[in-house]
């Protein structure tokens, strides 16, 4: 992208942005001003410089990359929600939409200010060869070159607790990507250990009993009746949509988040229809966080990702300090590989209990059925593939993390997560088809 001098970046209120705004693959540099909602841009071909409204900006997919120092830069998600990310001038990523800040920090792999640290040793694995892993190289190969195009970040193939392949598309690979949606999976092992610590004390409790002040003046009896296990399974019967405006981003940017989801309206009796929700395993973050007495992050750190060895680098957070139980983290393949293998052994770690093992084996079977390829567990998903039953978190953009029990068998994909959603359906086809490739190639 070249850059000029001449080209003015507006008031001090305004947004600077970067990215490919239609999919031409051609970027864009320009400026956003949230008082008009009206952006000044001039492509990296042409010096003419054209002023095109926030509503029109369709196709947005590609965040920026250039180095923002202090300025306020304004980063792409996706055009299907109309977000904005924007570095702010305290040095913290915030989200912005079409109707105003939402206001939640979220962090960008890559491209967000954090200290990385080291992994520790119980970040890394043994290695085995492919011929060692019982698995077979040519196979594996037109494998990878099958799902290998742009957007693919890194893929991790680990069989009976071995790392048998790896490789990574990234430029930067010792930093963690945002792995969207399969941070769900990452807060359902925290439920396991909240059951294990006593904080929650069964999944049957009513979601009430832990957030009483939210049920006080429910018209609603079916709301009164939502247990913990209706919020892993994805099963409350809230009306609270990932989709859109309203529903999920509204709460969001309402002054009390949790008070918004629970103020949803109820559409079905808890327990009896799937509705995909990021908002409800955000109730299950709020319910561990109260009972343990300390911030989610904090109790994540200590109880999971430090038992584990995973360094985690970041987890956004909802505007009233609360880490977003459904998504936000930023972690590495192997550490995704790592909880992968925690659920393949039952809940144990380096020989040692760590999550109850009836809880892992509830939460990776099928509790309801989704369509005609999924049931889903507890913030797990459950399909086949190549006739292997297998467990699956799943994320946006392509996260992934398969385990199919009866093969030892982990494998992790990452891949870019700021795209659009038909990318991401796109990307999540490749990659499910990579598992069962894999699988194939696995296959005694």
């Amino acid at each position: 992208m070249r850059a000029s001098t001449s080209f003015q970046l507006g008031t001090a209120t305004d947004w600077p942005f970067a990215g490919d705004f239609d999919g031409d693959g051609v970027d864009s540099i320009g400026v956003y001003s949230p008082a008009t909602a009206r952006a000044l841009i001039r492509t990296a071909t042409s010096d003419t410089v054209v002023t095109q409204s926030f509503a029109g900006l369709s196709g947005v997919t590609l965040p920026a990359t250039a180095p923002c120092g202090r300025l306020k830069c304004l980063l792409i998600f996706e055009s299907a929600t109309q977000t904005w990310f924007g570095l702010s001038a305290s040095g913290v990523i915030e989200k912005r939409a079409q109707f105003g800040p939402i206001g939640f920090v979220s962090p960008l792999a890559g491209h967000w200010p954090r200290t990385v640290g080291e992994p520790s040793s119980g970040a890394t694995f043994a290695t085995a060869t492919l011929s060692e892993a019982r698995i077979d190289a040519a196979s594996l190969k037109r494998a990878i070159e099958r799902a290998e195009r742009p957007g693919l970040r890194g893929v991790v193939v680990i069989r009976g607790g071995k790392l048998a392949f790896e490789r990574s598309w990234s430029e930067t690979p010792e930093l963690g990507e945002s792995v969207q949606s399969v941070s769900k999976s990452f807060t359902s092992a925290l439920v396991g250990i909240a059951l294990r610590d006593g904080l929650i004390r069964s999944v049957d409790d009513l979601v009430s009993t832990y957030l009483p002040e939210y049920f006080i003046a429910v018209s609603d009896p079916r709301k009164s009746r939502i247990a913990v296990k209706h919020l892993l399974t994805m099963t409350s019967g809230l009306q609270i949509s990932d989709e859109g405006p309203t529903g999920w981003a509204a709460a969001l940017d309402a002054p009390d988040v949790i008070g918004a989801i629970l103020a949803s309206e109820m559409i079905a009796e808890p327990g009896t229809e799937f509705g995909y929700a990021t908002a409800v395993t955000h109730l299950l973050g709020k319910i561990i966080e109260r009972q343990a007495h300390m911030s989610l992050t904090e109790y994540a750190r200590t109880k999971l990702f430090g038992p584990l060895g995973i360094n985690l680098e970041g987890w956004a957070r909802d505007h009233n300090g609360l880490a977003l139980g459904g998504s936000g983290m930023v972690l590495r393949p192997r550490d995704l590989a790592r909880l992968g293998e925690l659920f393949r052994l039952a809940g144990t770690f380096d020989g040692k209990p760590l999550l109850p093992q009836p809880y892992v084996t509830a939460v990776a079977s099928p509790q309801i059925r989704v369509d005609a390829v999924f049931h889903y567990g507890g913030q797990w998903w459950l399909r086949e593939y190549s006739g292997h039953g297998a467990f699956v978190a799943r994320g946006h953009g392509g996260q992934l993390i398969a385990v199919i029990p009866s093969l030892e068998l982990v494998v992790v994909t990452t891949a870019r997560p700021n795209v659009s959603v038909v990318e991401s359906n796109a990307m999540l086809d490749v990659v499910d088809t990579l598992v069962a490739d894999v699988a194939q190639a696995a296959a005694p």
